[in-house]
């Protein structure tokens, strides 16, 4: 089987049952895929980027900037929801008891840091490890972050 992680889809699968026992509560379900009203698909804009770029400085942004960028990414339908979270993923503002630091990169007396930088070190980091699909996640991640400068 092979699997390209080059482009993201958002195709919506339903859950429709093809089959129904009368007398046995068991039902047989799959997934199917439903076209999706352009109403329902998040507006495109173009000059998202641009806009973005111009507003903030990916290379000197604090962790709330960097997020509000991506939602906005994610929001205009330019970035997987799976993009977004992989870029601002925090467990220091986690809930739970054990909270680390999972920066690489030193940010400045602002907060504030290079996130090209700190993704950088985190793809090499993945690839000391020999972890290739980490690796190829954070490659992407940077080319979105290359846009923004």
């Amino acid at each position: 089987m092979r699997v390209s992680m080059n482009c993201y889809q958002t195709t919506p699968y339903v859950r429709k049952n093809i089959k129904s026992n009368i007398g046995d509560n068991t039902k047989q379900c799959f997934l199917t895929q439903e076209k999706v009203k352009t109403e329902d698909k998040p507006k495109y804009c173009p000059d998202i980027w641009e806009k973005l770029a111009k507003e903030h400085d990916i290379r000197n942004a604090s962790i709330d900037e960097f997020c509000d960028i991506t939602l906005k990414l994610y929001k205009a339908g330019e970035i997987s929801l799976f993009d977004h979270v992989l870029l601002t993923f925090d467990p220091s503002k986690s809930p739970q008891k054990i909270r680390f630091n999972i920066f690489l990169t030193e940010a400045n007396v602002d907060g504030k840091r290079d996130w090209i930088a700190e993704h950088e070190a985190r793809a090499n980091m993945h690839l000391k490890r020999g972890d290739m699909v980490g690796y190829k996640n954070r490659q992407r991640v940077l080319g979105i972050l290359r846009r923004l400068q």
